[in-house]
């Protein structure tokens, strides 16, 4: 990601040079030199491959913009022709009951719960797993999340916690699918500033594929998400110009999380 970020950061291309400073010293201090070829680079696209310097991995945007209401819009694709990871390791790590404990940078807790909670300050009872349908199994229903984006360089960081609708859909062995849609917003907090709501549209959808050619396993990967905060929220301008490069660079990371 850092790759394609420094691509698009040349002066030619809008950027700012302090940002690109800092993304040409970081590509340099992981692989000496490649910053200059990913510069020759004709497409962002071509610089993240060549960032990676993988060439059985290929990943692009799907989508990428802030829509005309205001909402954040990203998503990519991506696949591995020699993926390593078995489909029921991928399906675990999808099933959204878990990303508190696979992706705990961004995740403080998820899990099902049976409806919101009375008093929105509160966090409401886990479900647990219930038998037969642990992790990667296809579940419906609502999700408790309390997640977090960093919002600055120096570690500020907004918190929030949603009530999420959750389809959860696994052909065991072969694929699965994940679409999600928010609930109700219990709490945004923004610089220890809480406050009640925050978040009107948080939506998105994901997959995983795995197909075998020639005693080989592919893995094909996609994810999408929607989301804006309020004008009510605190800060909730702010948070919406800064949400959307947090996407750029947070939703390429989930996918290769599944290629590599």
């Amino acid at each position: 990601m850092v790759g394609g970020c420094y691509w698009g950061s040349h002066p030619d291309r809008g950027g700012e040079k302090g940002k690109r400073d800092r993304y040409r010293t970081h590509l340099e201090r992981l692989r000496p030199g490649v910053a200059d070829q990913i510069d020759a680079a004709g497409t962002q696209r071509e610089a993240s491959i060549l960032s990676l310097a993988r060439s059985d991995i290929d990943w692009h945007y799907t989508e990428s913009e802030v829509d005309a209401y205001g909402v954040s819009r990203v998503g990519a694709k991506g696949s591995n022709a020699n993926g390593t990871k078995s489909f029921a390791f991928c399906a675990e790590r999808s099933d959204p009951r878990t990303w508190s404990t696979n992706f705990n940078s961004t995740f403080r807790e998820t899990y099902e719960v049976k409806a919101r909670p009375p008093d929105p300050l509160e966090d409401p009872p886990s479900m647990g797993f219930p038998p037969m349908k642990g992790p990667g199994k296809s579940w419906k229903g609502l999700l408790f999340e309390f997640a977090r984006m960093e919002v600055s360089s120096v570690g500020d960081l907004t918190e929030f916690r949603n009530i999420l609708n959750i389809v959860f859909d696994v052909v065991p062995g072969s694929s699965l699918k994940l679409a999600y849609s928010l609930n109700e917003c219990l709490t945004t907090s923004v610089f220890g500033i809480e406050d009640e709501g925050g978040i009107d549209v948080d939506s998105g959808e994901g997959g995983v594929s795995i197909t075998t050619k020639k005693s080989t396993e592919s893995i094909e990967a996609t994810a999408m998400k929607c989301i804006r905060f309020s004008e009510a929220a605190p800060y909730g301008e702010e948070l919406n110009i800064m949400v959307f490069p947090f996407l750029l660079l947070w939703i390429p990371s989930l996918i290769l999380e599944v290629l590599i």
